[in-house]
Order: structure tokens, then sequence, then C-alpha cells
């Protein structure tokens, strides 16, 4: 930061997918974990910081109405409820970065579904992109890795190297705008926000994720992440 002004955070949450692969009635993301839905979890973690002046939790298009009556009340005066995209991840956060307030420096995206990053590593995330402009969190992989061809093993894929991409991303504002308004009309192919800065042309260095920052994907999740959460709360 120049002149050795404070960063000042917009923290965009997409929750606008519709979760297919989890089934049920209820939006994974508004499955209620230790006490409340997994999304809120996600939420106040950020607000439990001075820097972060705001967060975006983008729904899908034509829920607005719905998300507001079931949860306004549960929302911090800092959260805003804005529109995402109808299909893809990176409309979802091109369309809430238009949104980001004035004043804002920095942005970091989070998926909805990641109920229980900690608040150190969010700590570690936003420090790295304020040094470095762009920062990811990832774990290395452990499990063996093959590749399956008619539903055998065909072979060992070397993992050397490989890690498992997290959230939170964050980024300088202006190098997130400027790499969002280069994509393409389709999107060019890009599955999360460190490809759309990659794709741009910008390195994104890499800060050691946690094992305990689960992604909500499975029925088996909801047990990890209730316990994770539950003794969170509880310490």
């Amino acid at each position: 930061m120049s002149g050795g002004a404070a960063a000042r955070w917009a923290v965009i949450i997409p929750a606008a997918g519709a979760g297919r692969r989890f089934g049920g009635q209820t939006p994974k993301v508004e499955l209620e974990l230790a006490g409340r839905p997994a999304f809120l979890h996600a939420v106040n973690r950020f607000l439990e910081r001075a820097d972060v002046v705001e967060v975006l939790l983008a729904v899908a298009p034509g829920d607005e109405a719905r998300f507001a009556e079931r949860w306004g009340v549960a929302l911090p005066a800092r959260v805003r409820v804005v529109t995402g995209g109808e299909a893809d991840r990176w409309q979802t956060v091109q369309r809430a970065l238009a949104e980001v307030g004035a004043g804002v420096t920095h942005v970091a995206v989070h998926d909805a579904a990641r109920p229980a990053v900690s608040a150190a590593l969010v700590a570690r995330v936003f420090a790295a992109a304020v040094a470095s402009g762009a920062v990811v969190p990832a774990v290395p992989v452990a499990d063996t890795l093959v590749r399956v061809v008619d539903g055998r093993v065909a072979g060992v894929v070397d993992r050397a190297g490989v890690s498992g991409v997290q959230t939170p991303q964050a980024f300088a504002r202006g190098l997130l705008e400027r790499a969002y308004a280069a994509l393409p009309a389709d999107g060019g192919g890009v599955t999360d926000d460190a490809s759309v800065v990659r794709r741009a042309g910008h390195l994104v260095p890499v800060v050691p994720g946690e094992r305990g920052n689960v992604k909500l994907t499975s029925r088996d999740d909801v047990t990890v992440l209730t316990g994770v959460l539950s003794a969170d709360r509880g310490a």
C-alpha cells in the first residue's frame, strides 16, 4: 500500500450455485451447521475483522427476495445481498465485483460452502495479498492419484507439486477488476479467481491452506463440518 494507507477490504461470497451434487430441498449453503446456516459461518468470520468494510453475498438471479425474506434479519449491517450469475461462478464474481463500494482497496472471494475457514487463514491470506497483490491458499494433495479408464486404474498420477486450491482468494481491487474486464464473453474456461488473474498474465503466489477448511460438497461433509464448527464455537 502506498503511503502506508491501511487496506480496506470487500469480501465477495458467491452463494448462487444450485448445489445439485449435494441433493435435497435446502440449498447446501443454507443448511444449518452448529446452529446457523453454512453461509453465515463464513460471513461472520470475515466480519470479525475491522478492515472488512463490506461483505457482498451474491445469490442467484430471481432468488434475492426469497433469500432476504428468510435470512435478512440474521444478516449483519455490513452485509449486502447482490445478484449473482445465472450459470457460472465467474459470472457471479464479475457481477458482484461491479457492486463493490468506493474506497475499497482489496477484494477477497470466498466460497459460501466453506464455513469453517479460520481467522488465522484469513489473516495469512489478507497479509499476503496486501504484500503481493494476489494470493491463494492451497493444501498439498495427500492421497494417491490414479487415472481411471473404463472403470479401472490405468496408472498413477505423479502428485509432486500438486495442491488443492482453497478460498479465500484475495487480490488488489484494481488487479482483479482489470483481469475480469479482460475475460471473453464465455469466460475462457476459468474455474476460480486465481485462474482469471493468471489468464490476464499475472503471477499468483500461494500460501498454506488448512485441511479443516473443508468445502461442503457431499452429505459426509456435514458431519465433519459440524464437528469443526461446534468445536470452534465452544473454544
